[in-house]
């Protein structure tokens, strides 16, 4: 999901939301004129980036069962929270948040508004009557009121042909090796290495070991920051959930709650679906770099 593009959309949609709410709220407008402007704002919600990073994980127990055996089963992607609703409920619910701070929509998007499930297409349309403006009270009770059960997608799941595309953790892709005259099996070093350290990387951990890894500086000490970190996004991938260090500095979420203010300061960096923080100050971002380093046992040098 293009981030940086979802940034701007919500941004100023949040403030025709609040430039049009003084007319949104204006005692003579009838029911049907207060639902034009809630179906223009829901439809610009519709028109916000969206991506795997908005599934919730659930999908309809009906629909799970005949995936499972039928790889030509269509599945929709259904929005829990309506679109129309959605733009009733910046009118109504959120519209002094939004004055105070239009970010406030990016968060509601990403975490509620904009968030589907995963459904037949016949069990989508046994929805529409319980998700009107003046019938709808949760995402819960519509789906009870439909008879539609949701489950969580087990791991194992993902490896049917219509979810394979929601799967949050995908198989790394393979790497090319190259054999040598010896028959011995190495794996490509990275440019940013000097060819007298050459790094010596395990082929089935994928952790370096020993030596010493360069990289080039950046122009400053935030660039420096953000260029190790993408190398160690670029070259661990398959073990940032798994080792401790790395967990706690990057994550797949933007707006993951251990960023704090880094969110509402916009300095969350994102680079192939995982996001980390430049919000610390200089003496930190080399101690964590270090701590990154230590962690996956190699020695960082930082080069002109």
């Amino acid at each position: 999901m293009n981030f940086e593009e979802l940034e701007k959309r919500t941004e100023v949609l949040a403030k025709v939301v609040v430039c049009i709410a003084d007319l949104y709220h204006d005692g003579n407008l009838d029911a049907g004129q207060k639902g034009l402007l809630e179906t223009l704002i829901g439809a610009g919600i519709w028109y916000l980036p969206s991506g795997k990073e908005l599934f919730t994980g659930k999908i309809s127990k009906n629909a799970l069962e005949k995936i499972i055996t039928d790889p030509k089963v269509k599945l929709v992607e259904e929005h829990g929270f309506p679109r129309k609703v959605a733009g009733k409920s910046l009118f109504c619910d959120h519209l002094e948040d939004l004055k105070l701070d239009y970010t406030k929509l990016q968060n509601l998007y990403l975490n509620k508004m904009g968030r589907y499930n995963l459904v037949l297409k016949e069990e989508n349309n046994k929805l529409k009557k319980f998700q009107k403006t003046n019938t709808f009270i949760s995402e819960e009770e519509a789906y009870k009121s439909a008879g539609i059960e949701l489950v969580s997608i087990d791991e194992s799941h993902f490896n049917l042909p219509q979810l394979k595309k929601f799967n949050p953790n995908p198989p790394a892709k393979s790497t090319k090796v190259k054999k040598e005259k010896k028959g011995i099996t190495t794996k490509t070093i990275p440019r940013s290495i000097s060819k007298q350290k050459k790094t010596i990387v395990d082929e089935v951990q994928n952790i370096t070991f020993g030596q010493t890894v360069q990289l080039k500086k950046g122009k400053n000490d935030s660039q420096t920051y953000v260029i190790f970190m993408k190398y160690i996004i670029d070259n661990f991938s398959n073990k940032l959930y798994h080792v401790d260090i790395l967990s706690k500095f990057i994550k797949d979420n933007p707006i993951d709650e251990s960023f704090g203010r880094a969110v509402y300061y916009k300095r969350i960096v994102g680079h192939n679906d995982w996001y980390f923080s430049t919000y610390f100050d200089t003496a930190a971002k080399y101690s964590n770099m270090k701590k990154i380093a230590d962690g996956l046992k190699f020695n960082l040098e930082l080069v002109d």
